[in-house]
């Protein structure tokens, strides 16, 4: 954690874990955890946006078949089909959107930036700090609606990178992504003065 004077608060575990209780990544000799956080409950809002929306265009496209046709007797059947629908593709987008949601979690340590992501299973991935070329916050019309900001971290390894801004890592709908942004970039900066690289 840090404080108002940017000075970055340390504290050792041996391992990384949820609250439950599973051990996703194992810390190497000399590191620590500085940071953890899961995504803001407006990501899992944006989630069920995105999986529904498409949805409710079907929906419309559907009723614009139905009032374009002349098979009146059929509207009823078509109404009850299309409210099926709506009910199972609302129940659908939400569990899809809980089930990735809870699978999104990240850590700061002093070596590297680690990120849960899944779906059914998970994948932990890592970035190592020295690879770490930049940080970028990103607070898009989308983002700005849902009321989060997401932090970008760009790696040295370009043509590797994945999403936007060239980010191989994001910190989705973190709180306070100035101060995650800023002790990432201290992190990297006391890695290479311990290293004797330049800063």
């Amino acid at each position: 954690m840090t404080d108002d004077g940017g000075h970055v608060y340390i504290y050792a575990v041996s391992d990384a874990r949820m609250s439950d209780d599973k051990t996703y990544f194992n810390l190497v000799e000399g590191e620590s955890i500085v940071w953890e956080g899961a995504p803001l409950p407006g990501y899992r809002t944006l989630l069920f946006a995105t999986n529904f929306v498409p949805l409710l265009f079907f929906i419309l496209a559907g009723f614009g078949i139905i009032f374009s046709s002349d098979a009146g007797d059929s509207f009823g059947i078509f109404v009850g089909f299309i409210g099926g629908v709506v009910v199972l593709g609302f129940l659908i987008a939400f569990a899809s959107a809980h089930l990735h949601y809870s699978k999104e979690y990240y850590w700061i340590t002093t070596k590297r930036l680690v990120q849960k992501h899944g779906f059914i299973g998970y994948r932990v991935n890592s970035i190592p700090l020295e690879r770490v070329s930049d940080v970028v916050i990103s607070r898009s019309f989308i983002e700005s609606f849902f009321g989060f900001s997401s932090v970008h971290v760009q790696s040295l390894a370009g043509q590797v990178s994945y999403g936007r801004f060239g980010a191989e890592g994001k910190l989705a709908a973190v709180a306070e992504p100035e101060k995650i942004q800023h002790m990432i970039l201290e992190l990297i900066r006391a890695n290479r003065k311990s290293e004797k690289l330049t800063i």
